[in-house]
C-alpha cells in the first residue's frame, strides 16, 4: 500500500512539474506577452477527449493551455487556408478573442507535443496533425523544426534566444529563439 501511495505522490508531482514547464514554455511562446495569464491554445481537436485517461493530457486539457480553447480545428481551417477570426468590437464580451498571425505556430506545435506524450496519438493522430500543418501552410522543413523543438523541450531543454536548439526555417528561428 505505501508503495502505491508513493507512486501516485511521484506521478503528481511530475504532473505538476509537467504543468509549470508548460505554462512557463506557453507564456515564451505566445507572441503577445503583455498579459499576466497563461494564454490558451486557440485550438482544440475534438478527438482529445479521447485520450483523457492520460493524466498529462488531462492536465493541459482540464487545467492548462488547453483549457480555454474554444474553437476546433474545422472553424479555424477553411477552403484549405488558415481562418484568423478578428475581433469585431474591441468592446464586447471576453467571450471575444484575437487570434494572432503567430498561433498556427503554437498549434501546430501543442499537437506535436501531444502526439510526442501520447503514443496513441501518435499512432492514431499523427495524419491529421501533419495534415492541418500543411494546411496552416507548413513546409516540410518547418515541420521538422516544430519536431526537433519538443524533442528537446521533452529531453530537458529550455527554449530561449540563446539556446543550442538548431532551426532550418526563418519561422523556427523567429517562433522558438525569438530571432
Amino acid at each position: 500500500m505505501a508503495d502505491n501511495e508513493q507512486n501516485a505522490e511521484g506521478t503528481q508531482m511530475k504532473i505538476v512539474k509537467f504543468k509549470t514547464t508548460v505554462e512557463r514554455l506557453q507564456n515564451y511562446l505566445w507572441p503577445y506577452k503583455d498579459s499576466p495569464h497563461i494564454h490558451s491554445v486557440p485550438v482544440v481537436p475534438e478527438w482529445l477527449s479521447t485520450y483523457m485517461d492520460n493524466p498529462y493530457i488531462y492536465m493541459l486539457v482540464s487545467d492548462s493551455i488547453f483549457s480555454q480553447s474554444n474553437m476546433d480545428v474545422e472553424g479555424y481551417v477553411q477552403n484549405n487556408s488558415i481562418s484568423v477570426p478578428k475581433l469585431t468590437n474591441p468592446i464586447s464580451s471576453v467571450f471575444n478573442f484575437l487570434v494572432p498571425e503567430d498561433s498556427p505556430y503554437d498549434t501546430v506545435f501543442w499537437f506535436f507535443m501531444l502526439a510526442a506524450i501520447d503514443d496513441r496519438i501518435y499512432d492514431d493522430r499523427l495524419d491529421y496533425i501533419i495534415d492541418v500543418a500543411y494546411l496552416m501552410h507548413f513546409s516540410e522543413a518547418m515541420i521538422r523544426d516544430w519536431c526537433r523543438a519538443v524533442v528537446y523541450v521533452l529531453d530537458g531543454h529550455t527554449l530561449s534566444p540563446d539556446c543550442d536548439l538548431i532551426c532550418e526555417t526563418e519561422e523556427g528561428k523567429a517562433f522558438f529563439l525569438h530571432q
